[in-house]
């Protein structure tokens, strides 16, 4: 190979070009990328620790969805429960998402769109079950697309912090996860003290609107979305094919692989949890008759258990470090 020396003057120019455009490039695929926690910038951590706030919120709805199920829709546990494991689908779907938003940008960006859209089909979704719906499967319906919708959120905070993350240290990435993750404890820590509590005061159906008022937030949120506007929304169907081909090669990776199947597996397995829960809502003799707040109580337990987890990972992370 040539040296510098022996290259002809415009093959330098032209390598000198190229790099310019890749350089160019690469700042438009990752905007402001920082080196340190203050140049990652307040709205990062704000949209980013807010979707997963909203994500932990979701549970302000999960106890009201139960007794909307067995008290008003007169569903049986089997009927819950399989309605339950379709809504859930669109966690599943995560990598498409993320697919969609590189390949067709909307208005020339690549998250803000998307986070509004996801937030609003949340919204759409609660609403239509507080005022629409009246038998199961409709309410399934709604529950899918709600899923749907804070899903495609999820993945977007997600690919924020990606982004933001890349060229930077495996200790500051873990800072990001633990800060917004963190925020995802901190919402499902106060549903589930609030979510028994509010249906003892309100109806099922006035936690549904309730609940849309949440998820509606991303859409004025989307605007601080940290992104810069592309110049061309083409499709480029060669780097879309890499995404894919990166993605399947590192599945099939065994570190990947293997706590893939598990985690498949564990949730395959038949689950119990509306089954318990009619069981703990019915009365003596079909049930122990347990009250809606104390329901609630008894998820406050758990949320207190996963913020614990998540404070002791960040002990631990910074401890590791210094050390």
């Amino acid at each position: 190979m040539a040296s510098w020396e022996e290259t002809p003057l415009l093959s330098q120019a032209e390598e000198w070009e190229r790099g310019e455009r890749r350089e160019k490039r690469a700042k438009e695929e990752i905007p402001d990328r920082g080196g340190s926690k203050e140049r990652v910038g307040f709205r990062v951590y704000l949209v980013c620790s807010w979707v997963l706030f909203l994500e932990g919120m979701g549970g302000l709805s999960s106890l009201a969805l139960s007794y909307f199920y067995k008290s008003t829709l007169k569903a049986d546990p089997a009927l819950l429960s399989s309605i339950s494991s379709i809504s859930a689908l669109p966690w599943t779907c995560k990598p498409i998402y993320g697919f969609l938003s590189d390949a067709y940008p909307l208005l020339g960006f690549r998250r803000r769109p998307y986070l509004a859209l996801g937030g609003a089909a949340a919204a759409l979704s609660w609403i239509y079950m507080a005022t629409y719906v009246n038998d199961p499967w409709t309410g399934g319906v709604c529950m899918t697309f709600g899923s749907a919708g804070m899903a495609v959120a999820n993945v977007m905070a997600e690919a924020i912090l990606v982004e933001r993350s890349q060229g930077e240290t495996q200790e500051f990435a873990s800072h990001l996860q633990s800060v917004v993750w963190g925020a995802a404890s901190v919402g499902s820590l106060i549903s589930s003290f609030l979510g028994g509590y509010l249906l003892e005061i309100m109806s099922d159906r006035q936690v549904f609107l309730l609940s849309a008022v949440f998820p509606l937030t991303l859409v004025p949120l989307s605007l601080l979305s940290p992104e810069k506007r592309r110049e061309s929304d083409k499709l480029d169907p060669s780097d879309l094919s890499n995404k894919v081909r990166a993605l399947y090669l590192t599945l099939m990776m065994p570190e990947i692989l293997y706590p893939t199947l598990f985690i498949f597996m564990l949730n395959a397995t038949p689950s119990t949890g509306s089954a318990w829960f009619y069981f703990y809502s019915s009365k003596p003799p079909l049930g122990v008759g347990f009250s809606a707040e104390f329901l609630g109580t008894i998820n406050v337990v758990g949320s207190i258990f996963n913020l614990a987890g998540v404070i002791l990972f960040q002990v631990l992370r910074i401890k590791l470090a210094s050390s």
